[in-house]
């Protein structure tokens, strides 16, 4: 049972080896609560969706479905962000999009307009890397460019 609640929690506290034996496990917090049961549903709610993006993004060009990116979380901690993939795989060039880039394909193009492409964070949510309410994860390289203040 502990071994479930540290899941719910992500508490980072357990050494490497996965022994919990003597670890307080501290209550739930109700954001933690609210991550979950909203991410649960999302992905019931927005799997049927999901299932056919996933497969036009897989038809309308070579390469997988999803794109996965290191972001930096709350606190400067680094983290695996989820999304379907938009642009066409090994295209070079700047990583902010604008107006019509060649690089992004016609079913990444509807997957932006509609914001589909960012369902797949809800897994992150529900992992306990992300959260449903708090900062947005950016790209090191523009974290690295912050103020002292606001990098964190």
């Amino acid at each position: 049972m502990r071994e479930f609640a540290r899941f719910l929690q992500h508490d980072d506290r357990a050494d490497r080896s996965g022994d919990l034996r003597g670890a307080e496990v501290p209550p739930l917090t109700s954001k933690r609560c609210f991550d979950i049961a909203a991410a649960s549903i999302g992905l019931l709610i927005t799997a049927p969706v999901s299932v056919v993006a996933g497969i036009a993004t897989r038809m309308s060009s070579p390469g997988p479905a999803l794109f996965v990116q290191t972001r930096i979380g709350l606190d400067g901690r680094e983290i695996k962000v989820h999304k379907f993939r938009t642009m066409r795989v090994g295209s070079p060039g700047p990583m902010i999009t604008e107006g019509r880039d060649p690089r992004i394909t016609s079913t990444g193009a509807i997957l932006r307009r509609t914001k589909v492409d960012e369902l797949p964070q809800l897994w992150d949510v529900l992992l306990g890397s992300m959260s449903i309410v708090g900062p947005r994860p950016e790209v090191r390289e523009y974290v690295d460019q912050w103020p002292p203040p606001c990098a964190r």
